[in-house]
């Protein structure tokens, strides 16, 4: 195989491994963030049918995450109008009912933190749900019978001098 190719080219065909990794991280991050610039290019057919394929994915990539900040970006400006919107006429509400400052002050606050809320508990509520989920095995519900022991007074240790301690040591709490 005595085609030209890029590593030929570069003079890197005996260069050690280290040298034409670099070297090919080097032509691959340039190809996909800046289309290249030219000074390694493609020397034979299948140098530029990967160099077409990795451009095109490369784009690809980029559109879409584009495409998905500007997505996100949008559903948090649509989130800050519907809470704007709200917000205004819920104090023109008050306002008509001739609600006193202190309390549409009151209803305002509660207002922002329960929009504060409903979006922090997207973040904090599926950590909570796990902490409950792993700590539900630990709290095992007992059921206890009309005769069953649930509590026996000499269980527990009280000092002589402790009274209660005295009033309870020979009875039982049934449940």
């Amino acid at each position: 195989m005595n085609k030209q190719n890029w590593i030929k080219e570069a003079n890197l065909d005996q260069e050690n491994f280290l040298t034409k990794y670099i070297n090919s991280l080097y032509w691959a991050i340039i190809t996909m963030l800046t289309v290249g610039y030219g000074e390694i290019h493609p020397n034979n057919e299948l140098e530029k049918l990967t160099c077409i394929f990795i451009t095109v994915f490369s784009c690809g990539i980029y559109a879409y995450t584009l495409n998905r900040i500007g997505v996100l970006i949008q559903e948090i400006t649509e989130q800050d109008t519907e809470f704007k919107q709200n917000f205004s006429l819920l104090s023109q509400y008050m306002k008509r009912r001739n609600l006193g400052l202190k309390i549409q002050r009151k209803v305002k606050q509660y207002f922002k933190y329960l929009h504060w809320e409903k979006h922090n508990y997207n973040e904090n509520g599926q950590h909570m749900l796990n902490f409950l989920l792993e700590l539900a095995p630990e709290m095992k519900e007992r059921t206890y019978r009309p005769d069953d022991i649930v509590w026996q007074a000499s269980d527990l240790q009280f000092n002589k001098n402790n009274r209660r301690g005295q009033l309870f040591q020979s009875e039982m709490l049934y449940y």
